[in-house]
């Protein structure tokens, strides 16, 4: 924990921190989500060695930074296959019979269990999640796999190296079931994601920072079953996950949008305010703050009334550590929405203009702030000057990341509240060409086809929606729809309207 403070990436809890406190009371690791790491929890963006390293057996084992590294220095203790010869038996592992490669590359520990990705050109780093390769993971979901690291040939594809590795070992792995199969649906919002992310949560035996991250993805389903299994994370022995799922108790302000019952989340939030670790506090305490207005029974606003001191220190810890990043923009889009659930709507609009102040070219500040002035009622010129700018920085920000389609579906979605239909159609589809496993992209392009009567370009993204996700009722509901629709046309020979 002492090496995690600058050895992490991660968000700031609150400040001051010393060696020997509890790290998840100034700290909390960059959960395992991407672009920060692949889906199966490798390295991707720069990390700096914590997260990684909370996957580890070696971790969960007990082994410490310090028993390879010297504190001061950093540097390893010793050099090659001994560091790791320190508990690991030579005679078993230093072996041809293990590592199955003639005397070179290959051999030393840490070509296989700890790949390399250079950051800047010059900096290389090694993934401290010290795993065993899986090509075969890298065949099915493209994770990147230390075999296919040297082994660059045409034919060294990872199924090739799947294989070799099936004739040495023998088809069993000591760390499945994985968790990649889930990450993998999820980030592609695959249709049975959700079922694949509670088993993951639920897997005792599973690193805690992997349940802490299936547990906050599990905030993108209402379903039942994904509800309970957060409401039961909640009371997790690890402090990871239980500030994981307190993050995803939303209450459902709609019945038409997703969210849990604001009764369930008082009562299951309301405990963790007590909670020794105060990352978990300030994320029971983030979703309560709105619980004024909610709907409750009798009972339900009692406990609030109870905890209200405990409440309003935890609100307070919460702005604390909004503020030791006030330099950036996206921590006054945070202020903002907490004020914005506490009622105090001009503190939201102060904090949305200097998070605009800070950072011109940050996106989301504008939408935000065009959406509450619109409910406040201010003039509609003003409303429509801010989403015109939002949409003039997402383009920038399009033009200087074309080949990210998160990016372009914002833009999707601006171009459509401005009312051009036309263009979100189009950013839609190149962010489904970025991502084609992405259904979510994939549904609203569809539907925008739809809304513009545009029959044959519907049915063909229909069928790719479908493709997508073959068990999805709603997607062969709507190709079945979008054929009628189509066929209807043909029979009267009505000219296609755009």
């Amino acid at each position: 924990d002492v090496c995690a403070k600058c050895h992490s990436r991660r968000n700031v809890v609150h400040p001051n921190f010393h060696a020997g406190e509890e790290f998840l009371d100034f700290y909390e690791p960059q959960l395992l989500v991407p672009p920060i790491y692949h889906a199966d929890g490798q390295i991707l963006d720069e990390v700096y060695v914590y997260g990684s390293f909370l996957q580890s057996k070696m971790y969960h084992k007990g082994i410490r930074c310090t028993d390879c590294h010297d504190p001061h220095t950093t540097r390893l203790r010793f050099e090659g296959n001994r560091l790791c010869g320190q508990c690991h038996q030579p005679g078993k592992y230093d072996r041809p019979s293990h590592h199955h490669h003639p005397p070179g590359p290959g051999t030393n520990c840490v070509d296989c269990h700890m790949p390399e990705q250079t950051y800047m050109v010059v900096d290389p780093r090694r993934d401290h999640s010290l795993r065993v390769p899986r090509p075969d993971l890298s065949a099915k979901y493209g994770t990147p796999n230390a075999c296919n690291m040297c082994h660059t040939k045409p034919a060294e594809d990872a199924a090739w190296a799947a294989d070799h590795v099936t004739q040495w070992f023998g088809p069993r792995r000591a760390d499945d079931p994985h968790w990649t199969p889930a990450f993998a649906a999820a980030e592609a919002n695959a249709p049975d994601a959700d079922s694949l992310l509670v088993k993951v949560l639920q897997r005792p035996q599973t690193p805690a920072i992997v349940r802490a991250t299936a547990a906050e993805l599990l905030g993108r389903y209402s379903d039942s079953e994904s509800e309970s299994a957060r409401l039961k994370a909640l009371q997790d022995s690890n402090a990871l996950v239980r500030a994981a799922a307190a993050r995803t108790m939303v209450a459902q302000r709609d019945n038409n949008l997703p969210g849990v019952e604001p009764g369930r989340v008082a009562e299951a939030l309301v405990p963790l305010l007590d909670d020794p670790v105060r990352a978990v506090r300030i994320a029971a305490a983030r979703q309560l703050a709105g619980a004024r207005s909610w709907n409750l029974r009798v009972y339900e606003r009692e406990i609030l009334r109870e905890k209200q001191a405990a409440l309003d220190e935890a609100i307070e810890e919460f702005k604390q550590a909004q503020l030791a990043s006030a330099d950036r923009g996206g921590a006054h889009l945070v202020l903002s929405s907490l004020y914005q659930d506490l009622g105090n709507f001009p503190a939201a609009a102060e904090e949305l203009r200097t998070a605009i102040r800070l950072e011109p070219y940050l996106p989301h500040a504008r939408r935000n702030l065009a959406l509450l002035l619109e409910q406040l009622g201010a003039a509609p010129e003003e409303v429509l000057t801010l989403r015109e700018e939002e949409a003039e920085v997402l383009a920038h920000n399009v033009a200087l990341l074309p080949e990210n389609p998160e990016l372009r579906a914002d833009l999707a979605t601006m171009r459509y509240i401005l009312g051009d239909v036309s263009e979100a159609t189009k950013q839609l589809e190149k962010a489904c060409q970025l991502a084609p496993d992405q259904y979510g992209y994939r549904l609203l392009v569809t539907e925008l086809y739809v809304k513009q009567q545009q029959w044959e370009e519907a049915e063909r993204s229909a069928s790719l929606l479908l493709e997508i996700a073959p068990d999805d009722p709603q997607a062969a509901q709507l190709l079945q729809g979008v054929r009628l629709q189509r066929e209807n046309r043909k029979e009267t020979n009505e000219p296609r309207d755009k």
